[in-house]
């Protein structure tokens, strides 16, 4: 029994210790696909909305030499008028099959905030086509 316990307990830790390896892993390297938060729904009616959809895409570049090209993109209230509203989830989509795609960071904000800023990468003379769906309530 004493064997089970600590083979048990093993595994727990590592785990753990792959859990917080893959944040740092994420934040160096990037993520094909990024989900964070939960719609709210009721039984008979969402009670989050759509704030923004976007799809950015970049096209592939092999001359004169294949490069690895990057943006920043920040979704606030600016487009919105006067209200301002909270993020409850959000989806990022990687649209390339086989990983051939490009990455995503989160930069700044995120659930829970009023804003959400991304760096969109290519990978060396690839490009990038991304899904972004970002859900909240307004205040």
């Amino acid at each position: 029994m004493v064997g089970r316990v600590s083979l048990a307990t093993l595994v727990a830790l590592l785990s753990l210790c792959l859990a917080v390896q893959g944040d740092k892993f994420d934040e160096k390297y990037g993520r094909h696909n990024i989900t964070q938060g939960m719609r709210r729904l009721y039984p008979n009616y969402p009670v989050d909305v759509l704030l923004f959809h976007d799809t950015p895409k970049v096209d592939g570049s092999w001359f004169p030499y294949p490069k690895v090209k990057s943006h920043d993109v920040c979704y606030t209230s600016a487009g919105t008028g006067n209200r301002k509203f909270s993020i409850t989830a959000f989806n990022v989509t990687d649209q390339i099959p086989g990983g051939d795609g490009g990455l995503a960071y989160v930069t700044g904000g995120g659930v829970n905030s009023g804003k959400l800023c991304l760096h969109l990468k290519t990978q060396r003379s690839k490009g990038y086509n991304f899904i972004i769906d970002i859900w909240g309530y307004f205040i």
